[in-house]
């Protein structure tokens, strides 16, 4: 696989993240808690890598491009589900 896994602006992972806003698209929450979510995953991830790296397929952290990329292909997903 890529070595830009985590470190580039999109990855393979950028799909599930698109996934899961979408997915949380069509339930009750609302934007704000979506983008709150999306954005303390961000800033638990790379914490969490270094503590359960065995919990996650690519343990490598994140940089803050991929980071803040993540979080706008998940507002994304999450934006066209409401529109579908």
């Amino acid at each position: 696989m890529s070595s830009g896994v985590n470190k580039n602006a999109l990855d393979r992972f950028s799909f599930v993240h698109f996934g899961a806003g979408f997915a949380i698209g069509k339930t009750a929450v609302s934007a704000e808690a979506a983008a709150a979510g999306a954005v303390v995953f961000e800033l638990l991830e790379n914490p969490a890598k270094v503590q359960f790296p065995s919990a996650f397929p690519n343990s490598s952290p994140d940089t803050a491009q991929n980071s803040l990329a993540d979080v706008a292909v998940f507002l994304a997903g999450f934006w066209l589900s409401r529109l579908s």
